[in-house]
């Protein structure tokens, strides 16, 4: 399901949002693929929550984890869609990166849901540490390279 999943999103971005003149910086790749992943990781948990009997405890798990699971999945999908819009000599290197590397994820994190029952969560654990750091990473190196950050901009520190 991984695949079909992450192609459904890579579409959905690729023919309404690449295109479009308000993807204007390589951080919207990120912005545009995390709400196409949590608005597809939401319309699933009500699919998931209507036609399963399902307690209540683990509507809140599905809730939970892949949710999470979808938006990270989606920064790594976006980062990579943002380079390919604004490095358009690896345009199709890029491309490719912005389908395969949320899909290898994805399948990993539905591998451990599947196949360590009692366990997963020994792996589940390192896994989303892993892709948290990584696209917390990736937020901040597309968001470095936007155009539209004023040169020697520091980040800024509220105070209250």
């Amino acid at each position: 399901s991984a695949g079909l999943e992450e192609a459904v999103k890579w579409m959905i971005l690729y023919l309404f949002i690449f295109k479009h003149v308000e993807f204007d910086e390589p951080y919207d790749g990120i912005v545009y693929s995390v709400a196409v992943s949590l608005g597809f990781a939401s319309m699933e948990n009500v699919v998931y929550a209507i036609y399963s009997y399902s307690s209540f405890g683990q509507l809140i798990g599905r809730a939970l984890l892949p949710v999470s699971g979808h938006a990270l999945f989606g920064v790594v999908m976006g980062y990579y869609l943002g380079l390919a819009k604004f490095k358009p000599r690896y345009k199709r290197m890029y491309m490719a990166v912005s389908i395969l590397m949320p899909v290898l994820y994805h399948g990993i994190f539905d591998y451990i849901l599947t196949n360590f029952t009692d366990t997963w969560l020994w792996f589940m654990i390192p896994l989303m540490g892993y892709l948290w750091i990584r696209s917390l990473w990736k937020v901040k190196k597309a968001n470095a390279r936007s155009p539209l950050r004023p040169v020697g901009e520091e980040e800024v520190k509220i105070s209250v």
